[in-house]
C-alpha cells in the first residue's frame, strides 16, 4: 500500500517512470503476500501509469486481464473487488475515448455505473475510491475527450459537488472549462478557471491542463478579454508544482 501511495504521488508530480517503478513494487509485494486484491490494486496503478504515458494498448491489456482475474470475487459481491472492477472499467473508458472509440467508451461507462449501483453504500478499504460520483466525473472527462461538450456540461450540471474534495472539484472545473472551450465560450471558460483558482493548489497535471486551455483560447482570441489575460499572466508565473494561477 505504501508503494501504491508513492505511485499515486509520483503520477500527480508528472513523473510516470518513477510511478511505474512504484506500481511494479506494489504488485510484487502483494503477490509475495498472496493478496489478490492488493495485487489487482497495483495492476490498476500500473494501467493508470500506462494511460498517462499514452501506452493505450498496454493500459487496456492490464485493465482487461485484471478485470478477468477479479470477476469471481465481484460476482460474489465483494466490495473491494467491485470497486477495483469499477475503476479499471473507467480506465478502459478513457482509453477508448482517447483512441476515438465513442461507443466503446460510453459502454464502459455504463458498466461502471452498474458496478457502482451494485456496490451501493458498502465500504471498500485499501483500494481506489469508487462510486456514482466518481463515475460521473469520468463521464464528464470522457465526453470532453470525445468532443461532446453538451453531454459533459449536462452531466456536470446534475452533479452534486458538495461532497467532493477541493482537488476533485478543481479537476471537474477544468474539465468544465475544456467543454466550454470546445464551444468557444470564452467567458464561461474563464469563469470556470477562476472558480478553480479559488479552491487553492492543484496537482501538476491539472495545472498543465488548465494552462493548455488558456493557451488554446489565446491562440484564437486576440486581444483576449481582460480577465482571461490576467489569468494567463498569473498562470505563466506559476511553478510546475504550484497552484492554479494566483491560487492562495
Amino acid at each position: 500500500m505504501a508503494h501504491q501511495a508513492c505511485s499515486v504521488a509520483l503520477t500527480r508530480l508528472d513523473d510516470p517512470m518513477a510511478a511505474w517503478v512504484a506500481a511494479g513494487r506494489a504488485m510484487t509485494a502483494a503477490e509475495n503476500a498472496g493478496n489478490l486484491i492488493l495485487a489487482a490494486a497495483g495492476q490498476y496503478r500500473l494501467a493508470s501509469v500506462f494511460l498517462d504515458c499514452s501506452e493505450f494498448a498496454l493500459a487496456d491489456e492490464v485493465a482487461r486481464t485484471t478485470l478477468t482475474a477479479l470477476r469471481g470475487l465481484a460476482e460474489l459481491g465483494d466490495p473491494e473487488a467491485l470497486s477495483l472492477c469499477g475503476v479499471l472499467t473507467l480506465v478502459r473508458s478513457v482509453i477508448a475515448a482517447r483512441t476515438r472509440h465513442p461507443e466503446t467508451a460510453y459502454g464502459h461507462l455504463a458498466k461502471a455505473r452498474l458496478l457502482a449501483s451494485r456496490l451501493g453504500t458498502q465500504q471498500a478499504n485499501g483500494v481506489p475510491e469508487f462510486g456514482p460520483q466518481y463515475v460521473a466525473l469520468y463521464e464528464i472527462a470522457v465526453s470532453v475527450e470525445l468532443g461532446d461538450a453538451g453531454h459533459a456540461l449536462r452531466t456536470a450540471a446534475s452533479l452534486d459537488v458538495a461532497g467532493l474534495s477541493p482537488g476533485r472539484q478543481t479537476r471537474l472545473l477544468i474539465d468544465v472549462a475544456r467543454a466550454y472551450a470546445l464551444r468557444g465560450q470564452v467567458d464561461e471558460v474563464t469563469a470556470a478557471l477562476l472558480r478553480a483558482e479559488e479552491l487553492g493548489p492543484c496537482h501538476t497535471r491539472d495545472l498543465a491542463r488548465a494552462r493548455r486551455v488558456i493557451r488554446d483560447l489565446l491562440a484564437v482570441r486576440m486581444p483576449p478579454p481582460a480577465q482571461l489575460a490576467a489569468l494567463a499572466s498569473r498562470m505563466s508565473g506559476g511553478t510546475s508544482g504550484g497552484a492554479v494561477p494566483g491560487a492562495r
